[in-house]
């Protein structure tokens, strides 16, 4: 069908490109020692670019069985549009990273999920311990009178989530992270026993503190404001970054990279969903943001080449140092360890940057966790945030594909908690 249409596009003087999406998921969730959820997904479905005259219209659907109307569509759509934007389509021929679905073995997967169960005899608090496992396959095609470019993507999963309760008192902890060499046992219980802590909790008064952010923190702030980054949002004048290409406003130690082929456990993209090339580039660098991420639409507004982020961003990561989490708190001495934030959509504001987020954590004292912190606010700015760096940590992780980043030393943070 594929063939047809770009035909029969052809023979209407109208050029265009297809890109398809190939999804398939296997999804496994266990309660206690009980199997819960067993799912393979298929789905399939793809987005049409179309230049008709000098207008550029975009179409998706789930199925290509009728290729006669899908052009009527398009030519529909073309009518009725006013911009006059044309984009380039892909060219180049990219060798793809040849790599076959990998089969999950899923009774292995069930039973060390269930084992977990097995925790309960060592803490009687302990009253649920949920596991997810989904392991994601997706093949990516893209076809236009030029080339034909394939690529596939697979990355697994698992997800624990523990509950815990003393008398009345409950307090729940989640963690996500890639399958490649996870300790499921050492998950579970770093996830318990940060939930025990948590129905001892305290707040404190507001203030500004020396701060560490784990790095499942600080890749969940980048993940939320990766788009502040992009060319389409910066043209809007709606990124805190427009206007500061090359001004030196971050710390030394923000050094930003992209590498959509960086082996993060959560596979690889060789070329982006409009065909153009990845490759790794520096985002911020020696304290300056240097690099806009272009798609072909906003690289046309600059009279540049595509970035090969029409998705967005993939595999974004914060240099990491040399120091481990433990040498950070040691040298934190008094202050502040953040290692869950909540709110990241509502409490997120690309325009101005602005940073409002709930905060769970320990107050470090002595260069150790004291005790467990709760009720207290992260308030400060990205831009802010990022400028009072002291020191980064070696323990980089990746929690899903966009971002990654190690754990954090940051210094006079804004604190809100008890009045």
């Amino acid at each position: 069908m594929i063939d047809k249409l770009i035909a029969l596009a052809n023979a209407s003087k109208i050029d265009i490109q297809i890109t398809s999406y190939d999804h398939r998921d296997t999804t496994i969730q266990v309660k206690d020692d009980q199997l819960e959820t067993f799912n393979i997904s298929k789905r399939k479905h793809y987005l049409i670019v179309a230049k008709i005259g000098k207008k550029t219209v975009k179409l998706a659907t789930e199925n290509l069985e009728n290729p006669e109307e899908i052009l009527h569509l398009l030519q529909e759509q073309a009518h009725l549009l006013d911009n006059t934007t044309t984009i380039p389509f892909a060219k180049e021929e990219i060798l793809p990273i040849k790599e076959e679905e990998q089969t999950v073995d899923t009774e292995k997967v069930i039973h060390e999920l269930t084992s977990l169960n097995e925790l309960k005899k060592d803490f009687q608090e302990l009253l649920s311990i949920e596991g997810e496992y989904t392991h994601h396959y997706e093949k990516i095609a893209i076809d236009n009178s030029h080339v034909h470019l394939m690529d596939t993507n697979q990355y697994g999963v698992y997800g624990l989530s523990v509950t815990v309760q003393e008398e009345e008192h409950m307090e729940s902890c989640y963690t996500a992270v890639s399958d490649i060499d996870v300790d499921l046992k050492q998950l579970a219980l770093e996830q318990i026993h940060k939930a025990l802590d948590r129905l001892h909790f305290q707040s404190l008064a507001t203030n500004r503190y020396n701060v560490i952010l784990s790095n499942e923190c600080v890749a969940d702030l980048l993940t939320q404001f990766a788009p502040i980054f992009e060319a389409q949002l910066i043209q809007k004048r709606k990124s805190v970054l427009t206007g500061k290409l090359h001004e030196k406003i971050f710390s030394q130690a923000f050094h930003l990279v992209e590498d959509p082929l960086y082996n993060h456990g959560f596979g690889k993209r060789i070329f982006d969903d409009e065909g153009s090339k990845t490759f790794k580039k520096e985002i911020i660098k020696d304290k300056a943001f240097v690099q806009m991420l272009y798609d072909n639409e906003s690289a046309t507004n600059d009279q540049v080449q595509s970035t090969g982020n029409s998705y967005g961003v993939y595999g974004m990561y914060l240099e990491p140092g040399s120091s481990t989490l433990e040498e950070l708190i040691q040298d934190l001495k008094d202050g502040i360890y953040i290692d869950h934030l909540t709110g990241l959509h509502a409490g997120t504001n690309l325009n101005d940057g602005n940073i409002s987020l709930q905060a769970e954590g320990y107050y470090i004292k002595d260069g150790k966790k004291d005790h467990a912190l709760k009720m207290i606010i992260l308030s400060t700015n990205f831009i802010e945030l990022f400028s009072h760096i002291k020191e980064v940590a070696n323990d980089l992780r990746f929690d899903h594909a966009k971002c990654g980043a190690p754990s954090v030393s940051f210094t006079d943070i804004a604190i809100a908690g008890e009045e």
